[in-house]
């Protein structure tokens, strides 16, 4: 069965385990695309509250996603796929880190 044929893994990706949308990328019913897609629109639907992400790039997200679908099978990793957020304190090769404040741990502790 393939990922067009499966709208209901598709329009509820979001709720999935890690081990199930893995299970589905694995079995072809769910592209890594359409994951990240499925995640960016409840990020849409839901960041206004929860305040959750302080950079993301919708469209870094979706190119990147699809350049791990262009990846032959044999040549996938056990966590092919998988989305990580990176917290905004830790620096990564072009992004930007926030600035902590000197003070931080002293008056976190107090």
């Amino acid at each position: 069965m393939g990922a067009a044929q499966t709208p209901s893994i598709v329009e509820h990706a979001y709720l999935l385990t890690a081990a199930e949308v893995l299970s589905y990328i694995r079995a072809g019913d769910l592209t890594v695309e359409q994951y990240a897609q499925a995640l960016l629109d409840r990020i849409a639907e839901r960041d206004s509250q929860v305040q959750a992400w302080a950079y993301l790039d919708p469209n870094r997200v979706l190119e990147q996603a699809r350049a791990l679908d262009a990846v032959p099978r044999e040549q996938r990793g056990p966590l092919h796929g998988m989305p990580i957020g990176v917290k905004d304190v830790i620096y990564t090769q072009g992004r930007w880190a926030a600035v902590i404040p000197e003070n931080f741990a002293i008056s976190a502790v107090q």
